[in-house]
């Protein structure tokens, strides 16, 4: 089984967070015990509490819940346990609760130790049911509680019976951030949590009753024992409130060219964005005439509305903007604000207004793509070992790509080596093809204070095709005796299979949701210098891939030592050739593959000034 690392600095962890895919495939599967987040489901709403509380339960009688921790004489660091004591491994503070006193919490071992428990399901119940329709006179109600804690690769979840046996979820924390390498962040401490109970005790209002039950988000995945790591789940102030009249919540939004949003467009790339949201009517009246607004302003502009819908209390609607906005060539940026609405919130308001509207800003640049958010929020990595991580970017005009920009962590140490490569996208496969890289750059102790953006010129420039879809990685080539040695930084959360990250140690492909800041570079300027300077030209191999021998063309403008090495995906140099003194011109290099295995191998022509690089892949 392949290792997890863990590194703890406070109270943030730093665990690299990775699940298998490729393009067209959500496949539910993990490396180093780690997932991606969830959008936000249905009838989950994240704002204040409004009505009137007609039942609650601070803990301070453990005896009004009904505790199934699956285990004897464990003690209270595994499952649920009720007091006012914090037993977990990670926090060192409590729930800042309303009521103190007495809380509840879940745990499961010690990840730091490797003492969490497997294939346990832990569930902490209202001892009695509780006659919703007696104490607030309707069955229009939410349920509302404290929560702190942090999610890994654990299902924190909520449900509730109407006859004491059959347990529904009505909500997780699967739209919290996981915390992870890639970012993510402990809850608010405290974190309100409302959940609309209406569409799931509508003719059963008399006996409900409430859990609280914690697993593993993937039983699949039962062996890995990193599966069943948590940071603690903290629960206080549990009430339940009649729903207000007109309450109507994003749930999601999503905005985007062909599907994907991105945060820097080169002129040459504009195209037409869409606008959507999800919403849901958290309300104890149906909403008719909702509605979704979207508002440009900037150095472009734009008014666009979905049609409007009626939307049941309980349900969920998708809203899509009836036009798409095109932004202007001019450089510069522009702030993207959504908002919703519906004809009872124009006339009475919405009774939680705050959860009705986001923004984005946009900027339209001369030469750079951008999938990140700009700043800088977490960093992805792979201890001391071969990786590649990027974003896929959809092309909309021919243009020729001269660099990839990388901005790194200031996690990095200095004296990193880091390279950029660009991948198409095979169409019917979703298979990534390499089309070319950059020469190695070392990082500085400045770049590495700074958090520095990175421009690595391609060897060759490299057009890119309308209607093709392209990956753009940054890579490391790993080094057995380091820790942490390159940290690519990440800025936002993308959507499952749209960023990537390539295992060097298990020669896998993963997407990753923390996107990371690598992006397109079309300065047209970049390069002029370098082929100035270059006193080697370095050719990519013919064929590629091979299985039996393989081409490899160089040209000197003078005479000069040369070697020739052959690297393996970790870094471990696997053939080394002294060439000795080459005169200028152009040389051939025949590689026999009779002592390589399969896979990805970079080679190299070197002289005591400089070192160029390509890779080449062996299928035999």
């Amino acid at each position: 089984m392949k290792k997890s690392y863990l590194i703890f600095a406070g109270l943030a962890a730093t665990f690299s967070s990775y699940a298998q895919g490729n393009l067209t495939n959500y496949t539910e599967a993990i490396n180093k015990g780690l997932v991606t987040v969830e959008k936000p489901g249905t009838n989950q709403i994240l704002n204040e509490k409004s009505g009137v509380v007609f039942w609650s339960d601070d803990f301070s009688d453990p005896n009004t819940w009904t505790i199934d921790n699956d285990t004897i004489g464990l003690g209270a660091e595994f499952g649920w346990s009720i007091d006012s004591n914090n037993d977990g491994w990670f926090f060192t503070n409590p729930i800042n609760s309303t009521s103190g006193g007495n809380y509840a919490e879940l745990s499961n071992g010690d990840a730091q130790a490797g003492t969490q428990l497997s294939n346990m399901t832990y569930t902490m119940t209202t001892a009695n049911p509780i006659d919703v329709l007696s104490l607030a006179g309707t069955e229009q109600v939410s349920l509302s509680f404290l929560q702190y804690g942090a999610l890994f690769n654990d299902l924190q979840e909520i449900l509730i019976s109407v006859n004491g046996v059959t347990f529904t979820p009505v909500g997780d924390n699967s739209d919290k951030d996981v915390l992870s390498s890639s970012g993510g962040a402990a809850y608010d401490n405290p974190d309100n949590k409302l959940i609309n109970l209406a569409p799931y005790i509508a003719g059963f209002g008399s006996s409900v009753w409430i859990q609280f039950r914690w697993t593993t988000a993937f039983p699949n995945s039962a062996s890995n024992p990193n599966v069943w790591i948590t940071y603690g789940w903290m629960i206080d102030d549990v009430e339940l409130v009649t729903n207000p009249s007109n309450d109507i919540t994003i749930n999601s939004y999503n905005f985007g060219s062909a599907g994907l949003p991105y945060y820097q467009i080169p002129v040459a790339q504009i195209a037409p964005i869409d606008f959507s949201a999800q919403v849901t009517n958290n309300g104890a009246l149906d909403q008719p005439g909702s509605m979704l607004s979207v508002d440009v302003t900037g150095t472009s502009s734009y008014n666009g509305t979905s049609a409007t819908s009626t939307i049941a209390v309980g349900s969920t609607d998708s809203l899509f903007t009836t036009t798409q906005f095109t932004p202007s060539s001019t450089i510069g940026s522009s702030d993207i604000a959504l908002s919703i609405s519906s004809d009872s919130t124009d006339l009475y308001g919405d009774d939680n207004p705050n959860d009705n509207s986001a923004t984005e800003t946009i900027e339209i640049t001369d030469y750079l793509y951008a999938r990140d958010m700009g700043v800088a929020d977490g960093g992805s990595y792979n201890v001391g070992e071969a990786f590649e991580v990027g974003p896929y970017f959809d092309i909309f005009a021919d243009q020729t790509l001269k660099a990839i920009d990388v901005t790194i962590s200031n996690s990095s140490e200095p004296g990193a080596i880091i390279y950029g490569v660009i991948y198409s996208v095979d169409a019917a496969t979703g298979d990534f093809i390499f089309e070319g890289n950059t020469d190695d750059y070392q990082l500085t102790s400045s770049d590495v204070s700074s958090g520095a953006t990175i421009t690595l010129p391609l060897f060759s420039p490299f057009t890119v095709l309308t209607g093709r879809g392209y990956l753009v990685v940054a890579g490391a080539y790993g080094d057995a005796g380091a820790t942490n040695d390159l940290v690519v930084a990440t800025s936002g959360n993308s959507e499952p299979q749209t960023c990537f990250y390539y295992d060097g140690t298990d020669l896998t492909w993963y997407y990753t949701t923390g996107t990371p800041m690598v992006r397109m570079n079309f300065d047209q300027t970049i390069n002029i210098q370098e082929r100035l300077e270059t006193k080697i030209s370095l050719g990519q191999n013919m064929p590629n891939p091979f299985s039996n021998n393989t081409i490899i063309e160089f040209e000197l403008d003078k005479q000069m030592d040369i070697e020739f090495e052959v690297l393996d995906i970790t870094g471990k140099v696997v053939k080394n050739l002294s060439l000795g003194t080459t005169g200028a011109g152009t040389h051939q290099i025949n590689l026999n593959s009779d002592s390589f295995r399969n896979g990805i191998y970079y080679y190299s022509i070197k002289s005591a000034e400089f070192k160029v690089t390509k890779k080449m892949i062996i299928q035999k």
